[in-house]
């Protein structure tokens, strides 16, 4: 991948450590002991396409 180009991870736990410059970690997280605060998979995957990724 081009040192330019930006690179968007998805995990469910951070463990992609990568060394490209324009790297964005995005990472879900279970509710809170309330029930609320969680960030699911594909809450991301709708979050990352709402980005401008290409500059």
């Amino acid at each position: 991948i081009p040192s330019d180009e930006r690179l968007v991870t998805i995990e469910d736990a951070a463990e992609l450590k990568l060394a490209q410059p324009h790297v964005i970690s995005l990472e879900s997280r279970p509710p809170n002991i309330e029930g609320k605060g969680e960030i699911t998979i594909r809450d991301l995957v709708r979050n990352a396409l709402r980005m401008r990724l290409i500059e």
